[in-house]
């Protein structure tokens, strides 16, 4: 039976601005997820950078506060101390008559070419002791630890940008520690600092 009026299809110029507008709205959503996944990247990047600094400050402030301050030496991004950690199970140890044993040397420093990378990484060096002393060993030159081709590096964080250790007068051992990354055109840094109370 007929209507009365002609059935129409969909026009040839009707599909072009459908097809035009789901094209404008497909470009749309393309470019948020773009810009997600771009601030995702930034946002782990910069997370892991913040973590390794945090965890390798944090390590240095352990180690540095069962330290002794005349065994406390200072250098242009560079520290080095004693340590009455043993070398085989980091343990402290006592001798028989119930003296604390100093094992090593420990020297934390800011790596600006790490393996001729170009990287600029925190270090961390251990020189053991022949004997372990009793008495308070006084604190080497850092470069004695620092620079010993023989003692193999273990790195605790990248994209240093500066260290500092200050041997207070009469206080704490003051550390700064500042990480900067280039990441995707933007420059992204933080500051950390700490106060290191010694046993002495």
């Amino acid at each position: 039976m007929s209507t009365g009026r002609a059935e129409r299809g969909t026009s040839l110029v009707e599909l072009l601005i459908c097809c035009g507008l789901l094209g404008l709205l497909m470009t749309g959503v393309l470019a948020v997820m773009v810009a997600n996944n771009s601030y995702l990247r930034n946002s782990e990047a910069r997370l892991d950078m913040q973590r390794e600094a945090l965890q390798s400050l944090r390590t240095l402030t352990r180690e540095l506060t069962e330290s002794d301050r005349y065994a406390v030496a200072v250098d242009t991004d560079s520290i080095v101390f004693a340590s009455p950690r043993d070398m085989a199970a980091s343990k402290i140890t006592f001798d028989p008559r119930g003296r604390l044993q100093w094992h090593k040397y420990v020297c934390y420093y800011k790596d600006p070419n790490y393996n001729g990378t170009g990287q600029s990484v925190m270090a961390r060096k251990v020189l053991g002791l022949a004997t372990p002393a009793t008495d308070v060993p006084p604190a080497p030159a850092v470069a004695v630890v620092r620079d010993n081709p023989s003692l193999t590096p273990r790195v605790l964080a990248h994209y240093i940008d500066s260290f500092t250790a200050t041997i207070t007068p009469a206080g704490p051992v003051e550390l700064d520690v500042v990480v900067k990354m280039k990441h995707y055109g933007r420059t992204y840094g933080m500051e950390i600092k700490s106060k290191v109370f010694l046993r002495n």
